[in-house]
């Protein structure tokens, strides 16, 4: 399920659900770790008056919540209003661009017309490290006004104030997650904490602050956890938080987003101005999913685990409009996380943790192929054919003396070993979609691009027998392409070659990862008659309706059980723009953003329903979206 609300610093990665409670927690690897995972561990926010509590939850009736993004930052609003209770809270929040702390300014509102006491109860509870053995410890620092969460090398401090700084006034500490004991929350349940002191296990914690508001009006509560790899480095980070406050700690990370986004301020008074808040928040988006360390989380890649992936296939795409903009930081630091994770072939795992460590791999194998091969011949090319994008936009930084022996080459020299020689194309692998086990069009594509792109930056490095021999391997691959991979008699590109001990069986299942990628990475000719004629298929199947012209991954018995993909639909919008037919493409990503969430989060699928957009947000979908944006103002023409 989609949280409609993501923050982070490249270290700490906080999601906060549709109730304004906390849900994902990862520290210190953005994806890894969730130390709030499991049932039981989202953090409860409740409020107090009049002898009545109600907390804010996914099942709470009485709450109204409204959320959005309305800084062009990483800052989030998120408004709550309890008619029955006449309060509103009004909370502003975000993650320390500068320190690994989760900050929360809560506006508390009297919405009646008598002066009352309300009082918040903000509630923690975490599995560090995503242990399920009950061992962290729960202690109140009374000298520090704080409460601290641990184990092991894994730190989390709470606090808070009031105004005039006035601390948290009560505390809660204890056990959760065992039969009657729910958690510390409901200790106040009558409005009072027991004032606990400590705790070891499966522990959970609440504090209270008690405010006396006049009629219509309001105080705020400054609220923060701060995290760190040491109890000094938690600590270090809630003594400044508390010394400088957190409404000038979240104006400090705002002016740190707005300085980030500067890039995107050469472009976007030429992107349609219904596009322009989608278009900034679709880089915020990406860049909220990359870690300090390079990785790019997109995939989850187990429905159970509380742990993101790097897929680099997917990342590698995400990447691609950061690139276009000329940032440096995010696309060099991916590169560097690639080249340390390359297996001894030369090979990318299908995904990574954010560490850099091999993540799941539930494909089989076949074909006496290795396991961490099944599916990243793609993602291999991809990644190298981005750099040499990358390359080729900052050649004054000569990246190349960096990264030409230990990623380049590498990757080129697993391309050519992934080639069979029966065929000339690349050896069965699992398809992008991750279903089918076939020499896909789509990876010949790729390869193609990627091994031309390599033999270009093997000249640039005088390395002429690898530029020879990698500049023949993707001339080999181009012929037999146009050789194997297209039907004339049926007018489609075929989705690639299935392994046959007789016989080359070729798959005719329209599938738009074919043909995007023999359209982008130029393996048939976009005036040809291969691409002309599949894209015409392909546009007699979409969705012709003004408000779902989306199409899907491809097109068998299966489509009427799947959703329209985002990703697909954006590829076919930027076959419309090259060719100028700009209101088609206008179609396509209108029903993207109008489909989006009400935070404007877009996932991989959505329904046939504006705004109906439930799933999880894909980085990969955004990084699609805004490259679509670029290629309308890159696009000389104006077209109809």
């Amino acid at each position: 399920m989609m949280r409609p609300i993501v923050l982070g610093n490249g270290e700490l990665h906080v999601n906060i659900n549709r109730s304004g409670q906390v849900e994902d927690l990862h520290f210190p690897y953005v994806g890894l770790r969730n130390h709030t995972s499991g049932q039981g561990t989202q953090h409860h926010i409740g409020v107090w008056v009049d002898g009545s509590i109600s907390w804010l939850n996914l099942n709470a009736s009485d709450w109204e919540i409204s959320m959005q993004y309305p800084y062009q930052a990483l800052i989030s609003r998120t408004k709550a209003i309890n008619r029955r209770l006449g309060v509103m809270l009004e909370f502003n929040d975000t993650v320390d661009s500068d320190i690994n702390a989760l900050l929360r300014n809560i506006h508390v509102v009297n919405m009646h017309d008598r002066p009352r006491q309300i009082r918040l109860f903000m509630h923690q509870a975490f599995r560090v490290d995503d242990i399920t053995t009950p061992a962290d410890t729960l202690q109140v620092c009374k000298k520090e006004q704080a409460l601290l969460h641990y184990r092991g090398d894994k730190a989390f401090v709470i606090s808070g104030m009031a105004e005039y700084n006035t601390p948290f006034d009560q505390y809660s500490v204890g056990s959760f997650g065992s039969p009657g004991q729910e958690g510390t929350f409901r200790d106040a349940e009558d409005g009072e904490l027991s004032m606990s002191g400590a705790e070891t296990g499966k522990v959970d914690s609440t504090i209270r602050f008690m405010l006396n508001i006049p009629a219509q009006d309001s105080k705020h509560v400054q609220y923060w956890v701060a995290a760190g790899k040491t109890h000094a480095e938690a600590y270090s980070s809630h003594r400044l938080i508390k010394k400088q406050g957190v409404h000038s700690r979240i104006q400090k990370t705002l002016k740190w987003w707005h300085h980030w986004v500067k890039p995107a301020s050469s472009v976007i008074d030429r992107i349609d101005k219904k596009y322009q808040d989608t278009f900034i928040k679709s880089l915020i988006f990406i860049k909220s999913h990359i870690d300090k360390r390079g990785a790019i989380v997109t995939s989850q890649g187990i429905k159970s685990s509380a742990t993101v992936y790097c897929n680099p296939y997917e990342a590698a795409s995400s990447i691609w409009p950061l690139v276009r903009l000329g940032y440096i930081e995010e696309p060099r630091r991916f590169f560097e996380f690639c080249s340390k994770s390359l297996l001894s072939d030369g090979s990318l795992p299908h995904l990574l943790q954010s560490d850099g460590a091999p993540g799941p791999n539930i494909f089989a194998h076949n074909n006496n192929m290795n396991a961490d091969q099944t599916m990243s011949v793609a993602g291999a090319s991809l990644v190298l054919f981005m750099f040499s994008q990358f390359h080729q936009a900052h050649p004054k930084i000569n990246l190349l003396a960096d990264f030409y022996d230990r990623l380049v080459q590498p990757l080129a020299k697993f391309i050519v070993s992934s080639i069979d020689n029966s065929t000339s194309l690349p050896k069965p692998t699992y398809d992008i979609w991750g279903e089918n086990h076939l020499a896909s069009t789509h990876s010949a594509a790729i390869c193609y691009a990627a091994l031309q792109s390599a033999s270009e930056m093997a000249e640039e490095r005088q390395d002429a027998d690898s530029a020879v021999a990698w500049r023949l391997a993707a001339v080999d691959i181009h012929t037999a392409s146009r050789r194997l991979l297209y039907n004339p008699s049926e007018k489609l590109i075929y989705r690639g070659i299935k392994p046959n001990s007789d016989s080359l069986q070729k798959d005719s299942t329209l599938d738009t990862a074919a043909i995007f990628g023999s359209f982008m990475f130029g393996l048939f000719p976009s005036e040809g008659i291969e691409l002309r004629s599949s894209i015409k298929r392909l546009a007699e199947q979409s969705c012709h309706t003004r408000s779902a012209p989306g199409t899907y991954n491809y097109y068998d018995n299966s489509v009427a059980r799947r959703s329209p993909s985002v990703v697909a639909s954006l590829w076919l919008a930027q076959y419309y723009i090259e060719k100028e037919d700009l209101n088609k493409a206008r179609e396509i990503i209108n029903w993207v953003v109008e489909s989006a969430s009400v935070t404007q989060m877009i996932s991989s699928e959505t329904t046939l329903a504006p705004g109906d957009n439930t799933q999880a947000l894909s980085c990969w979908s955004h990084g699609e979206l805004a490259s679509t944006l670029l290629d309308m103002i890159s696009q000389p023409h104006k077209g109809n």
